[in-house]
């Protein structure tokens, strides 16, 4: 925020989507980043399909962490689809569990 010269306003309507999309900015432009984690913030369906346009393109990221978060399967499919259609990506960790809210489930196993 302190770069922010024009101190836009920053409104938060849908935290999962905000950060979804905070998270695939972040990944699309951070060419260094090595590591994220971003467990046990809740991070739904929504989230996870937002985050995973940012890894479409991300070639530097080696570890992702999104332990204790609610994909659900299609957040899963929209992960495992992303980091398969990166040739570029030298993701070599990714950590995944479901919560109770929204569990990986059996669909989500399938694309792992």
């Amino acid at each position: 925020l302190s770069g922010n010269k024009e101190r836009t306003p920053i409104a938060v309507s849908d935290p999962n989507e905000d950060l979804g999309r905070g998270l695939a900015a972040v990944l699309e432009t951070n060419w260094k980043l090595r590591g994220l984690t971003a467990g046990g913030l809740g991070l739904n369906t929504t989230a996870f399909a937002l985050l995973a346009s940012g890894l479409k393109t991300n070639r530097t990221l080696t570890h992702l962490d999104l332990n204790d978060n609610g994909p659900g399967g299609q957040g899963v499919k929209a992960l495992a689809s992303a980091i398969a259609g990166n040739p570029k990506s030298r993701l070599q960790s990714l950590v995944l569990s479901d919560s109770f809210s929204s569990p990986i489930g059996p669909d989500g196993t399938t694309y792992l």
